[in-house]
């Protein structure tokens, strides 16, 4: 995503590489959470939180943080992630074992028969409620998908729910389109999502 693009939403997008920042973005996405109010257990999420960056780090992964200035300065608005997901016959492994199981099961082999590791996951987005209208979230996401292409993705697929419809219209405008589960989310009212990058 441009300069210029940041601009129009109103933030500055960067990708977390420090400890101050993977304190930053553990902290949005336990208020994602918290606004889920969901058990994430299946997923390993506090693990996962306790962990950063872990799969969200290089060379397969990226944690982005959108900031903005404010009367009270620059402050921290949203974050969302990116990691690998393996393919079945892959070295690659997950601590998620809803993930493993989506590679045990081949959910992910009709996404692309190529090469191996050529899938991406978006996780964790989150735009804090103070700072939400100003299309940060979508910001955030198109950052993501140029950061994934050039990492060599060739798809990149989500979970989301229903209920969340904003977030299913903005999917559909930045074209991802709906697909079979690519794993086993045990909530009623998940939606899956794939694009090819």
């Amino acid at each position: 995503m441009g300069q210029s693009d940041a601009s129009q939403a109103g933030c500055v997008i960067r990708v977390a590489s420090s400890t101050d920042d993977y304190k930053s973005f553990r902290q949005i996405a336990l208020e994602y959470h918290e606004f889920l109010n969901m058990d994430l257990s299946f997923q390993n999420f506090e693990e996962e939180m306790a962990g950063l960056p872990g799969c969200y780090g290089p060379p397969g992964g990226a944690m982005l943080i959108a900031s903005v200035t404010t009367d009270a300065g620059v402050q921290d608005a949203g974050g969302v992630a990116v990691r690998p997901l393996p393919q079945k016959g892959s070295s690659q492994q997950s601590k998620d074992p809803g993930v493993e199981g989506a590679v045990a099961n081949g959910f992910l082999d009709g996404l692309n028969q190529k090469s191996t590791g050529s899938v991406c996951e978006m996780k964790r987005l989150y735009v804090r409620p103070q700072f939400q209208g100003r299309r940060l979230g979508r910001a955030l996401c198109e950052e993501l998908i140029r950061i994934s292409r050039e990492m060599g993705y060739e798809y990149m697929v989500l979970d989301t729910l229903e209920k969340l419809e904003a977030a299913g219209r903005m999917y559909s405008k930045l074209g991802f389109e709906q697909c079979p589960p690519y794993y086993h989310n045990p909530f009623p009212g998940v939606v899956y999502w794939r694009k090819q990058l």
